[in-house]
């Protein structure tokens, strides 16, 4: 049992987002897969020029010298993340996205050239195509009850990751995440709903019946702190610091292992799941804070490898020290020893090692001194190579949180509204659209704006002499006279809403890579144009210092 209770998750919003890597097994040596033995996955994560939630849609001129770069860096794997609704866009009938599993194939046919291997994270949630059949949360949530339609399309989707794994040698793997599924766990336990909604949402979960089959009323009361509960039908869904809180997290490590792992994994024996290593607070019935952790979950069913996430905020107070990379490793070797004896011993694989995180809304987390992230990162490959059988870098790159779909219009004009002349045409190779005077383009944004979040719009231009271009955006209006081609940005500040006008108003001009965004993650690796930055150099130190520990290990 974890004994740690400050599991402080670090990681923002949608950024969270998990993948798994596997060995290279394209030099004709044969297929490896993560968790073998005598096989270290050292994995980036790669997104091309854009960020998880549009990646599939974004143009890829530079994929060849990224492989590259990767490559001389001493990484084995790339790792991948693919959005279940992109993929697979219809449920009923099933149907799936093309290009886009055409674009899969490419990548992996690719890295194959360059020797590397390619480990996913499938069922990512996160995309913005309009294509997509029923909502993001409505598929999770059916998928999580159970619903008929939602499985079959779910295990006809995992169904073909294990068929690409058998047809291709550098395919090394796959895993789901229990992030993606956090959505439907938030939208039962928040705050707010009445109490007869609160009794529906208990029942139509499957929570009441989980109860049923595995607490007395008795015990179900203690945990309501409520004598006269006499039906389990009259359990309401907890709310997040309730005592029976504890209840809901056990119930849900239980869909998530039984209703979605355990029956996936019949489809593709091999696919592993990256768990949660956080602790949640509940509130016993003295009003103490206790600490719920998902350890039932941590050895993934019948994985043959477990999987967990590690940035430096894991068992620090997050109270916004800096901490030295001394502290830092002492921590880091806890947590891994705690989390692989959790997980019944199985190899552990780090799938996201964060050891930089400028996450908006987690600016109190722990950070490792500035000069000190060499020493841990030289440190921590005697950890990995000791402890674990791999690691990502989640920060290869740097990336602007885009909420735009297509924004270098690889595909198109898809996800985009035109009015007036708009056409794509390619210049020096890329795509990009050509708006003549009184032409627009303008795409409905399926995100909420963050509340009191500055937000940003970048774009490149090259005007037919000159232009006036005209944003409008929720309720910010401004117009911009462009004489030259170049990179230009607008300030947006606070937005309530984000759907996005762009209006060529005098002359005409072409648009390319549109960023509609809020923040730019930085992993002080490589910034957004992969120009080396600090810890560029450290990162390839610390890759030759755990092939020197195997090829030692391996004597």
């Amino acid at each position: 049992m974890i004994k740690n209770n400050n599991f402080k998750k670090f990681i923002g919003i949608i950024l969270i987002i998990t993948v798994l890597i596997a060995p290279v097994s394209c030099s004709g040596n044969g297929k490896e897969n993560v968790g073998e033995e005598n096989y270290f996955v050292k994995a980036a994560w790669y997104f091309g020029r854009e960020w998880p939630l549009n990646f599939w849609n974004s143009e890829w001129e530079h994929l060849d010298e990224d492989l590259q770069t990767i490559k001389e860096d001493g990484f084995n794997t790339v790792m991948l993340a693919v959005p279940w609704g992109e993929f697979q866009t219809g449920i009923e009938p099933i149907q799936y996205n093309e290009k886009a599993w055409e674009r899969l194939r490419y990548i992996i046919e690719r890295c194959d050239e360059f020797e590397l291997n390619v480990v996913l994270r499938i069922g990512y949630y996160w995309d913005f195509d309009a294509d997509d059949q029923y909502p993001l949360l409505q598929r999770y949530e059916g998928l999580l009850r159970g619903e008929e339609k939602f499985m079959t399309a779910w295990l006809d989707y995992v169904g073909k990751f294990q068929s690409l794994n058998t047809e291709y040698s550098n395919l090394s793997g796959s895993l789901i995440c229990w992030e993606d599924f956090w959505a439907v766990y938030h939208e039962y336990s928040s705050a707010g709903k009445e109490q007869e909604e609160r009794k529906r949402l208990a029942q139509e979960s499957g929570f009441t019946q989980y109860l049923k089959d595995t607490f007395s009323l008795d015990e179900v009361s203690q945990y309501y702190q409520e004598e006269d509960l006499t039906r389990y039908e009259d359990a309401v869904m907890p709310q997040d610091g309730d005592y029976a809180m504890e209840l809901f997290n056990r119930f849900f490590d239980d869909i998530l292992i039984h209703k979605i792992l355990l029956p996936s994994q019949e489809v593709y024996p091999k696919l592993g799941m990256e768990v949660r290593t956080d602790a949640d607070v509940v509130y016993g019935a003295d009003g103490e804070a206790e600490w719920y952790f998902h350890t039932e979950t941590y050895p993934a069913g019948n994985a043959p490898y477990a999987t967990s996430i590690y940035g430096i905020p894991m068992g620090f107070e997050n109270n916004g020290e800096k901490v030295s990379a001394e502290e830092a490793i002492e921590k880091f070797d806890y947590m891994i020893e705690t989390i692989q004896e959790a997980a019944d011993g199985k190899p552990l694989f780090i799938d996201q090692f964060i050891f930089v995180d400028n996450t908006p809304g987690f600016e109190n987390n722990a950070q490792v001194r500035e000069d000190e992230l060499d020493d841990f990162l030289m440190e921590s490959a005697d950890i990995l190579v000791e402890e674990t059988c791999g690691y990502a870098l989640w920060t290869y790159r740097d990336y602007k949180m885009n909420d735009l779909y297509n924004s270098q219009f690889e595909l198109d004009l898809k996800g985009w509204r035109t009015a007036g002349d708009c056409r794509i045409e390619e210049v020096d190779g890329n795509k990009k659209v050509k708006i003549e005077k009184g032409g627009s383009i303008s795409q409905e944004n399926i995100m909420y704006p963050l509340q009191e979040t500055e937000y940003k719009l970048s774009f490149s231009v090259i005007p037919d002499e000159s232009a006036t271009v005209k944003i409008e955006i929720g309720e910010h209006e401004e117009e911009i006279e462009i004489t030259e081609a170049g990179d230009y940005e607008v300030e947006l500040g606070a937005l309530k809403e984000k759907d996005l006008k762009i209006t060529i108003e005098e002359g005409s001009a072409y648009l390319d890579n549109i960023n509609l965004y809020y923040a730019v993650q930085n992993g002080q690796v490589y910034d957004e144009d992969m120009g080396a930055l600090e810890l560029a150099a450290e990162v390839r130190a610390m890759n030759q210092k755990i092939d020197t520990l195997l090829a030692e290990r391996n004597k």
